[in-house]
Formats: structure tokens, C-alpha cells, sequence
């Protein structure tokens, strides 16, 4: 879901690039059609709130249709990309509390723009909000993003709530943190349906390694992506199952920690963890694969919760348990197994 509050790298562009796209496409078609008019301002914007950050980062742009200019030339202009004098805010809708975001350099902020793209990557502005106090969001809470473009245009307005807590329930944190990978094994958490409707589950594996000859075990971790953009049933009452297959861990091991003659490794632990995203991010991602087959017209729709322009404003939040542990006929499975047997587990 990016900084988790900052959709980055090719998905902050997406939109943006489908008007470029639609921009050049109608450069090619025939002079006597009149496709485009005048310039217009087009804002595009993408960010997540972090429910359990105190740090939010929003990308902010204009796109643009120019009749007189091409699409490509206009997207390495950095004046064609950002608003000169906009004003980015969020308010607390329940108190009307108003918190006003800096203008940064993502860069500095660790986001550079990626190279060889078709939009210019210097500058590289983002909205920045520091939350007084280390400060967070409350659960339910309901935002309001609020842009001030000046020249007399009509302010650009989203709203979201802020994502609820989520609470892993399998595998039990509170009891034995024993997991057994050699049979079906069940990953199952709470959620608030109002305000998070889209997960992502990840597993990260923690072990160590070292050369038969040397003293010193190096840390290393490995994360296993085991299920991405889950929808929760209809009848799910907050609760969300993911049943992963037995062995599937080994598998994913032995396919992807390499095979070192003279290493060997220990297991340490399995940290379990659980993106939750709000109902913008889940309609901005199930739009977007919406008549996209083979058959389709490969006009691709898109979804914003903006009052004007592109993108999406929405909330994520996460919850991570560290020091599960392997039980023993899954330590012998990792250590003398087929999948993993080469690996040198001992």
C-alpha cells in the first residue's frame, strides 16, 4: 500500500500517465478532429494516511491537456507538473481542527522519482504533515483533504476515515507461538467494516546464516507475500481467514534463498503481518482491473474520491506480532525436507 501513507514508484504516476497517454493518442488522430479545447488545470493526488504514524506524506500534481503542445514535452516541464502557490489541508471534520502541510523535497524525505519515466524528477514536491507531539490519527476518525489552488478556481476536496485498529487472531498471540507449516495453516484477523474493506498479508521469515569456517551468524530476512488485495466476504462480521497450504512455506524458502556451498543457517522466527487499506483504496484498485481481459475494450476506468481531478486520498493501518516460532516437525521439515534440504538448515 508506499512510505505505507504514499502511494510511490509507478503507481503515484498511473492516472497522471493516462492523461499523457490520452493526451499524445490525440495528438496522432486526424487534424480536422477537434479533440481538445483549451488548457485546463487537472489536480492529481495520491495519499494514505498512516493510522499509526505521526509523519504523512501526499503527492500532489496537475495534469494537463494543451492542444497547442505535446503531452511528452509538457511532462518534462516542471511548471506543468506543480502548482506554484497551492495550499494542501487537513481537517478534522468532528473538530474542525485545520493542520496545513509543508511543501518538500521527496527526495529528502526518501522517495526519489524514478528515472527514465516520462515526467520530469527535479523537482520532486511532496505535502508533508508532522502531527504535534508524535500525535496520530484516531481510529474512525473522518478527514478532510482540502486544496487551495488560488487564481479564484473551486477548492479540491476528498474525505476519508481514518482505518481502525486490526487484531491478529491466528496464530494466537497470546498462547503457544508454536506454528506447524507441514499441514493447512489458518492466518485470521478483526477489522472495523466501516472504515477498512482491502488487506494485504505478509509473513517475514527471520533467520541466520554463516560460513562453516567463520564465528559469526548474520542476521537475514526474508518476506513471503502470501496474499495480496483480499476482499472480505459479504458475511465476513469483521473477520477475515486466509488458509495457507501445507508446505507452502518450505517451497517458498527453497525457491527463494540461494544454495551456498560450505553456509549454513538457523530458523529464528516469523513475524505475521496485516495491511489494512479504507474503501477508496479497495474501488481505486478494483477499478482499475475493471475490462482489462482479453476481450475487453482496454479502456481502462478510472476511480477518485476527489471532488475535481484524479487519484485517491485514503487510510491505511497495519498490525504486525514479531517471535512466532516453527515447532519441531516443521523445523525438521525445513532442515531435511525436499524443498529446503539443500539449504543447510540446521
Amino acid at each position: 500500500f508506499g512510505k505505507k501513507n504514499l502511494i510511490c514508484g509507478k503507481k503515484q504516476c498511473s492516472l497522471l500517465g493516462q492523461v499523457v497517454l490520452m493526451s499524445v493518442l490525440f495528438s496522432a488522430c486526424d487534424n480536422e478532429l477537434e479533440l481538445v479545447t483549451e488548457w485546463k488545470d487537472i489536480p492529481v493526488v495520491y495519499g494514505l494516511i498512516d493510522r499509526q504514524d505521526s509523519v504523512h506524506l501526499i503527492r500532489i500534481e496537475k495534469a494537463f491537456i494543451d492542444p497547442q503542445n505535446s503531452a511528452l514535452e509538457l511532462a518534462q516541464i516542471p511548471d506543468s507538473l506543480y502548482y506554484d502557490n497551492l495550499t494542501a489541508q487537513i481537517k478534522i471534520l468532528r473538530t474542525e481542527e485545520v493542520f496545513t502541510l509543508e511543501r518538500v523535497n521527496g527526495d529528502d524525505e526518501g522517495f526519489p522519482r524514478e528515472d527514465g519515466g516520462a515526467f520530469a524528477t527535479s523537482p520532486n514536491f511532496l505535502y508533508k504533515l508532522v502531527l504535534p507531539g508524535d500525535r496520530r490519527f484516531n481510529s474512525g476518525e473522518r478527514l478532510q483533504l482540502i486544496l487551495n489552488r488560488g487564481d479564484d478556481l473551486e477548492l479540491v476536496t476528498a474525505e476519508t476515515s481514518v482505518a481502525s485498529d486490526l487484531d491478529l487472531v491466528s496464530p494466537n498471540q497470546n498462547l503457544t507461538r508454536n506454528i506447524q507449516f507441514n499441514t493447512n495453516f489458518n492466518a485470521g484477523w478483526n477489522f472495523a467494516t466501516e472504515d477498512t474493506d482491502i488487506f494485504d498479508l505478509s509473513f517475514i521469515l527471520h533467520y541466520e546464516e554463516r560460513d562453516v569456517n567463520e564465528s559469526e551468524w548474520l542476521p537475514r530476512t526474508l518476506t513471503w507475500d502470501l496474499a495480496r488485495s483480499i476482499i472480505p466476504d459479504e458475511n465476513s462480521n469483521g473477520t477475515q481467514t486466509r488458509t495457507i497450504p501445507g508446505n507452502d512455506l518450505f517451497r517458498f524458502m527453497g525457491s527463494n534463498i540461494d544454495v551456498v556451498p560450505g553456509m549454513i543457517r538457523r530458523f529464528v522466527s516469523v513475524s505475521v503481518r496485516v495491511d489494512g487499506g479504507g474503501p477508496e483504496v479497495r474501488r481505486y484498485i478494483e477499478q482499475g482491473k475493471v475490462n482489462t481481459g482479453i476481450t475487453s475494450s482496454q479502456v481502462i476506468p478510472t476511480y477518485t474520491n476527489l471532488s475535481e481531478g484524479f487519484g485517491v486520498f485514503s487510510s491505511t493501518n497495519t498490525v504486525l506480532v514479531d517471535g512466532f516460532i516453527l515447532n519441531t516437525r516443521s523445523r525438521d521439515s525445513l532442515r531435511i525436507g525436499q524443498f529446503t534440504a539443500p539449504l543447510n538448515f540446521q
